[in-house]
């Protein structure tokens, strides 16, 4: 089942500049419900939109969320894997590879005799996330606006385990077109700002040296996440 809260006092849907924008929303599975599957993921995203001058607008914005078992492990398919432009993105960062640090994992899978290709699995997430966003919005010629954009966010296993200054932080720059029928179009480029994800630092020595330079990520995408 799910339920959800919104509320919504934003001017303008497409573009805004001003107001603020509010959903929580709840699934919760098995229980009374029954089924084999257990869990509860209740979920935040807050947004405010302050006008610096008439042209100019900022935002900042929150995501929380928590997911929880009924006392019991909960589905690993439903914990929060941050990164990229998913759903719960951190831009900068490769899809889903935001996860609690001791959830990556090394593979080597032998190639031929001489040879082993080295990759990380982040797999499974982080049972409490949080993420927070500044973005600073200007127009350039109508339809087309562009954006400057702070990323900053983090998931945990446990509710001790939470650092709530220590997050992956990464900064950038998009393009945003509306267009009618088709929704809107998003490009941008971001680049991390805090040192290298753990999967990195994982790697080896001839490996990790690569992996620490690519850190500069440019994505286009039809259309924004979806809302939920």
């Amino acid at each position: 089942g799910e339920l959800a809260v919104q509320r919504n006092t934003t001017i303008n849907p497409f573009y805004p500049t001003g107001g603020s924008r509010a959903n929580v929303q709840t699934e919760f599975a098995g229980g009374f419900l029954g089924g084999q599957v257990r869990y509860n993921k209740t979920e935040y995203d807050l947004r405010w939109y302050t006008p610096i001058n008439t042209r100019l607008t900022g935002m900042l914005r929150w995501r929380g969320g928590f997911l929880s078992g009924y006392g019991k492990t909960p589905p690993a398919y439903e914990t929060f894997r941050l990164g990229g432009t998913t759903y719960y993105g951190v831009r900068g960062y490769e899809d889903y590879e935001v996860v609690p640090q001791e959830n990556v994992r090394i593979v080597y899978t032998t190639v031929n005799d001489t040879t082993r290709r080295v990759s990380k699995v982040a797999y499974p997430g982080g049972r409490w996330m949080s993420i927070f966003t500044f973005e600073q919005q200007f127009p350039i010629v109508p339809p087309l606006h562009g954006v400057l954009f702070f990323d900053a966010g983090n998931t945990w296993d446990q509710w001790r385990e939470i650092q709530p200054f220590k997050l992956k932080l990464s900064v950038g720059l998009g393009f945003r077109m509306e267009i009618p029928m088709l929704g809107e179009i998003v490009t941008g480029s971001s680049r991390k700002l805090k040192g290298r994800s753990s999967a990195c630092r994982m790697l080896p020595a001839t490996v990790e040296a690569s992996c620490a330079r690519a850190t500069f990520t440019s994505s286009t995408m039809n259309s924004s996440p979806p809302s939920r």
